[in-house]
């Protein structure tokens, strides 16, 4: 090393100009500059800076948090437990004893003890032909899965087999002595609440059906599997057969007990136990019917999680959501129907764009804070159609079959409800529907055609086509937290919510299906008569501009037709083949 240190002195003293002369002289600098970094990096090991230290601690660190949870799961659930000398299957609880039987209770009761010696010394059986040597294998090397599927094959079904050869203990004691006094429903209550271990068994079937499907795909497995189940203690079950026991377990003690209950006097001191006991092992069998649809439900929700790209799946993995329903549908947007797909949760509904290999990308999620579903009647222009109004955004979408809409409004009625809106919505805060740019080529307030230079603009309250000069105002909606874009019309009514939404809509509604030669003023367009009224006296608008909306001028005595009114003040109603506002007050209903 101090040769190295010395002979790397000398050569970096020389001039540069002599280095450069001799490329051998260069390759032999370089190797002793690598020979020089090993030697410092060894020196350096043992005594490094407080920087790399503090790296090594977090990784012992790391490395030791990893090593005490697998030694927890294998203390859990060890791949071979210690099991007792001597054979299970030979102890006293698996032989049977002789009960009078006077009645049908005392059938019964022998059929609760002999299914139960049956289950636990099938459970028994299943330790000792599959599990045990599978382990073994394991162990070996010589089996075609790892210790993670092994575990997720058998869960916990060593705790669920201890619990219920103490229940059988305590159930075969009490019918050893059986007599009419007898009672039993104690025994079960003392294990309820202990019986909820297969709840976490439940968990793990769906998974554990999966990976011994494949493990039975390679012949050497299969050959395996069927020459364990040939062994007189297997009664000729498969491997699978004994894993689905425990699933019908539950069910099977809550259709014994209620059998049982059937024949049990109501003077008998057992009733009110056995009622108790059923009733106790009915919640455990919805608690494990829960858990597993949660699990379904958890599961479906990853793997539509991972078809998102740009990391926005962590954004559909929510606790408590719930997949409802996804497909296409058409989305009416301002120039061209777009092609989007949407997805259906129990909080959201979130609208996508398709990507390669059927990737996505979420391009807006709505949730049901402010939201709401309306059905639209089919049309010209569309057919299965509905609205989604949201405080956000709101839009009509169109199915391809009436089929498809039912199956989304039922999705949707599963969320919001029947009445398919979020609980105390307030209209006012909900977005309008923009109406698309080609349903109209003139402002739908002064009537001015639309060019090149004079383009469209939405009214954000209504949802109108207007002119430049007529969405020139700006002013606060509900829900908003700036002035929004919005036309004449809604500028100058108040308040600024739904009055002034509905009173736009009444006049423009129609326009979604009518020719683009139709105009707001004319006679010939349908509009229902709500009622008439006089006129108490004379109004004479003052000279109309560009940008505002039309006032409709008359007389007194002049009898108008109103065809819509709200709490504006404002009325639009018809005087001799023309249209347009009038002030409610000047007016006198008939």
């Amino acid at each position: 090393r101090e040769k190295a240190e010395s002979s790397t002195k000398l050569v970096r003293s020389l001039p540069s100009e002599k280095l450069k002369k001799s490329t051998s002289f260069n390759r032999g600098l370089k190797t002793i500059d690598r020979r020089d970094t090993r030697n410092t990096l060894r020196d350096s090991s043992s005594g490094s800076d407080d920087s790399s230290e503090g790296s090594d601690d977090k990784k012992k660190e790391r490395r030791e948090k990893k090593k005490d949870k697998e030694e927890k799961k294998k203390f859990l659930y060890p791949l071979l437990p210690e099991r007792p000398a001597e054979d299970p299957l030979e102890s006293e609880i698996f032989k049977p004893i002789d009960m009078p039987i006077k009645c049908t209770r005392d059938r019964v009761a022998q059929e609760i003890l002999t299914t139960e010696q049956t289950y636990v010394r099938s459970l028994h059986a299943l330790f000792q032909v599959y599990k045990d040597p599978m382990a073994k294998r394991i162990e070996e090397g010589s089996l075609g899965i790892n210790e993670a599927s092994f575990h997720t094959i058998f869960s916990n079904i060593e705790q669920i087999a201890q619990v219920n050869q103490k229940f059988l203990e305590c159930l075969r004691e009490r019918l050893l002595y059986w007599s009419e006094a007898i009672q039993i429903g104690d025994v079960f209550m003392q294990v309820v609440d202990e019986l909820r271990l297969y709840i976490t068994y439940s968990l793990s079937f769906e998974e554990a059906t999966k990976i011994v499907a494949d493990f039975e795909k390679k012949e050497k497995n299969i050959q395996f599997l069927e020459k364990q189940g040939e062994l007189p203690i297997c009664n000729g079950l498969e491997f699978s057969a004994y894993l689905i026991m425990p699933i019908q377990r539950i069910l099977r003690y809550n259709m014994l007990i209620s059998e049982l209950i059937k024949h049990t006097p109501e003077d008998h001191p057992d009733l009110v136990n056995l009622k108790s006991a059923c009733s106790a092992l009915q919640a455990v069998a919805v608690e494990i019917n829960e858990a597993v649809r949660e699990a379904e439900r958890q599961a479906r929700l990853n793997k539509i999680a991972r078809n998102f790209l740009d990391a926005r799946e962590k954004t559909i993995r929510q606790p408590g959501r719930h997949f409802f329903h996804d497909g296409e549908l058409n989305k009416v947007c301002r120039k061209e129907n777009r092609v989007r797909h949407f997805f259906l949760f129990s909080d959201c509904f979130i609208n996508a764009v398709t990507q390669a290999n059927n990737k996505f990308t979420i391009s807006r999620i709505l949730e049901f804070t402010h939201m709401m579903v309306e059905d639209f009647p089919d049309s010209e222009n569309y057919k299965n159609a509905f609205a989604i109004r949201h405080e956000e955004r709101s839009f009509i979408v169109f199915a391809d079959s009436p089929l498809a809409k039912s199956q989304w409004i039922s999705s949707f009625k599963q969320g919001l409800g029947e009445s398919l809106r979020t609980p105390n919505i307030d209209i006012d805060r909900l977005a309008p529907l923009w109406m698309p740019d080609d349903a109209t080529k003139h402002c739908l307030c002064c009537e001015i055609k639309f060019t090149t230079f004079n383009r469209r603009h939405h009214c954000r309250q209504c949802g109108i086509v207007v002119c430049g000069k007529c969405s020139n105002h700006d002013k606060y909606l509900a829900g908003k937290g700036k002035k929004v874009r919005v036309c004449t019309r809604c500028f100058e009514i108040t308040p600024a919510s739904q009055n002034g939404e509905e009173s736009c809509r009444a006049t423009t509604s129609d326009k979604y299906n009518e020719s683009d030669d139709s105009s707001s003023t004319s006679s010939d367009s349908e509009f229902e008569v709500l009622f008439e009224c006089t006129a108490l006296h004379d109004y004479k608008p003052e000279k109309k501009k560009k940008s505002e909306t039309k006032k409709l001028k008359f007389k007194t005595g002049d009898v108008l037709d109103v065809i819509y009114t709200d709490d504006s003040g404002w009325w639009v109603a018809e005087l001799g083949g023309k249209r347009g506002w009038i002030p409610s007050s000047f007016c006198k209903k008939i």
